[in-house]
């Protein structure tokens, strides 16, 4: 039997009704709680919600925001504001003990309805204040609060104080909320509301004014950036940290741009590239989309570097990846399951939880795309194909050993990096034909494609590609590895129904297909290459390609220094335009500081003059001096 807590004996739990309403509000929910059987943290049937809002009420990646924090194993937990429960099944699968607060009973019930089976779980229709002051919590959550907050015209600094008064010492309060100098809010994207039939009205917090409630409130914090927000958390880091590790992770790391949810999509290449203009000026931890603080009355516990997930697979195959910095100044990459006790995944496909060096450098696919000649990059497939054999000797064949998961180090040697698959019944020829299919695409998708590759198609590169290794076949390697690409993948994504496994096959094939269709552009790459037991050899190949490569290179050259400039010209734009931000904010401010000072003055003004009126010598003055000065008038 689980313990209880002042609160439980203080107020009346929630319970999910028998038989709901289908008038009231937010029935769609509830709906869909009951229409599925696994109402677990990471179910798979709700993930399969993707449209906004239900993919924020059920979504697993909602807990990703708590699922990279170094959070107390068992204890006794506080979550405030649970809305439809998505963070509160988490925290009740890993907590001890956990109380929720809902203020809305309709949101409440639904909740209580996603932790059932959770006999540690009680929900709440009540806020903090109601919560008895002792301290007995050793966390406290609170994500999407701030909206609340203003509607009761309660401060931040208020809000952490009531929370520091529930925990225990050394306890932790997380708190995650839309950063009012988000990168995404200055880009022109908007934040969602959070609700259906009574949607939540959007609030925003900046770094200066977190730091200063934190004090105000005798607490220590330690704040985390969240891309694309503390919502659905894809990638989440201490940008100090980051940067020591590697500076350019800070920039690189978050993709762009940030999802709509519903609302007009951002320009693709502005947010990005006013993300990476800020933290080249260092001013990147001020403006992340959102920000995940743990405040304590002590110094907060350490957490990684950066951490970041998996998202859209089904739960036995989501990963989560933790970039840490060890006390011997190595750093490491540690894989690990998002959802440990999702099981064994369907299908030839396992993920590979283990910790690998983090290493720098190129990918092989840059060395590739900047050789010189097709020769050359004969020479680098070379050491591919070796790489990937000598892997295969050492153990399983490592299934995701392809070009782009591979660096190039400082010594020029070939790292393997992000290794997250295991395929049984994989072969070297499964890796291989596998690597020279995306190796294409990536290639494809370079700003400046090699002038040596050949094909008018995505398969005829490919099939160049796959001729330079050493191979041939007249597209029947592309056939197969269609076949086992289209199987294997499909059991990475969640079902939908009414889809199936097979379905998922066919549109799979169907798509790898298209792709190996797909026309390359027309000016990069020259006629396609029969390949044929009787073609030419390498060096022929090279010789035919040296007539148009001088002439290719000259335009490539021009093109590059192009691209630089336009690149230079747009992160000009993009700083100026913050800096005429911050300009107009800086105006704004003092504006309204004079304003204050004006309205101070007429107070003061207006005082004075009641205090005048309220004299007597006003009141002999209205009662004698002004009736006689009226009949001096008359005369």
């Amino acid at each position: 039997m689980h313990p209880s807590t002042p609160l439980r004996d203080r107020l009346p739990r929630i319970y999910p009704s028998e038989q709901p309403d289908s008038k009231a509000p937010h029935h769609e929910l509830r709906d869909r709680l009951a229409s599925v059987g696994d109402l677990s943290s990471w179910s798979d049937e709700l993930a399969a919600d993707t449209a906004w809002p239900l993919s924020y009420f059920f979504s697993p990646a909602r807990a990703n925001v708590l699922r990279g924090l170094p959070l107390p194993v068992g204890g006794l937990v506080l979550e405030i504001g649970s809305r439809a429960g998505a963070v509160t099944r988490y925290l009740g699968e890993e907590a001890l003990l956990l109380d929720a607060l809902e203020p809305d009973p309709a949101m409440a019930e639904i909740a209580a309805a996603r932790c059932s089976g959770l006999d540690n779980v009680a929900v709440f229709s009540a806020w903090v204040d109601e919560v008895p002051v002792t301290a007995v919590y050793d966390l406290v959550v609170a994500i999407d609060v701030l909206g609340e907050l203003e509607q009761r015209q309660v401060t931040l600094e208020h809000f952490l104080t009531e929370c520091r008064d529930l925990l225990k010492p050394g306890g932790v309060l997380i708190l995650g909320a839309d950063n009012a100098d988000g990168v995404r809010r200055r880009a022109g994207g908007l934040t969602p509301p959070v609700g259906i039939s009574s949607p939540h009205r959007p609030a925003w917090l900046s770094l200066d004014d977190l730091r200063a409630a934190v004090t105000d409130s005798g607490l220590q914090a330690s704040v985390l950036s969240a891309f694309p927000d503390h919502r659905l958390t894809k990638v989440m880091f201490d940008a100090d940290a980051l940067a020591s590790v590697d500076p350019h992770l800070v920039a690189d790391l978050p993709s762009f741009p940030s999802p709509s949810y519903g609302a007009p999509i951002l320009e693709s290449e502005l947010e990005g590239a006013l993300w990476r203009s800020l933290v080249h000026a260092g001013q990147g931890k001020n403006h992340a989309n959102s920000f995940v603080a743990l405040i304590s009355d002590a110094e907060p516990p350490p957490t990684a570097a950066a951490t970041y997930w998996s998202m859209g697979r089904a739960a036995a195959l989501s990963a989560c990846n933790r970039i840490v910095a060890l006390d011997d100044g190595d750093v490491v990459v540690e894989r690990r399951a998002a959802f440990p006790r999702a099981g064994h995944a369907d299908g030839p496909l396992r993920l590979r939880t283990h910790t690998e060096p983090y290493v720098r450098g190129p990918s092989l696919v840059d060395l590739i795309a900047s050789a010189d000649s097709a020769r050359q990059a004969h020479a680098i497939l070379g050491r591919w194909t070796t790489l990937v054999e000598n892997a295969a000797l050492e153990g399983d064949v490592p299934w995701d050993l392809i070009a782009r998961n591979v660096i190039v180090d400082a010594t020029d040697c070939l790292r393997p990096i992000d290794q997250e698959w295991e395929l049984s019944g994989a072969t070297v020829s499964t890796v291989l034909r596998r690597g020279i299919f995306w190796l294409a695409s990536d290639l494809l998708a370079a700003s400046v494609t090699p002038p040596w590759l050949r094909g008018r198609t995505h398969g005829q590169v490919a099939d160049f590609l796959w001729w330079l290794t050493g191979h041939h076949g007249d597209g029947e390697w592309l056939a197969a590895f269609v076949a086992e690409e289209a199987h294997s993948t499909s059991f990475v994504s969640p079902l939908r129904p009414p889809r199936s496994r097979v379905h998922i096959e066919r549109q799979n094939g169907r798509i790898l297909s298209a792709i190996s269709k797909s026309p390359t552009e027309p000016t990069s790459l020259a006629a396609d290459p029969t390949v044929d037991d009787d073609a030419p050899s390498l060096q022929a190949v090279v010789d035919s390609l040296l007539a148009v490569n001088e002439q290719l290179r000259t335009q490539l050259e021009e093109l590059e220094r192009q691209r630089r400039h336009d690149a230079l010209t747009q992160r000009d734009h993009v700083i100026g335009v913050t800096a005429e931000l911050e300009v107009m904010r800086d105006r704004v401010t003092r504006a309204q500081a004079g304003q204050k000072l004006a309205m101070t003055k007429v107070r003061r003004l207006r005082k004075q003059v009641a205090d005048m009126q309220a004299s007597l010598t006003w009141r002999v003055g209205r009662r004698v001096v002004r009736p006689l000065a009226r009949l001096k008038g008359r005369r």
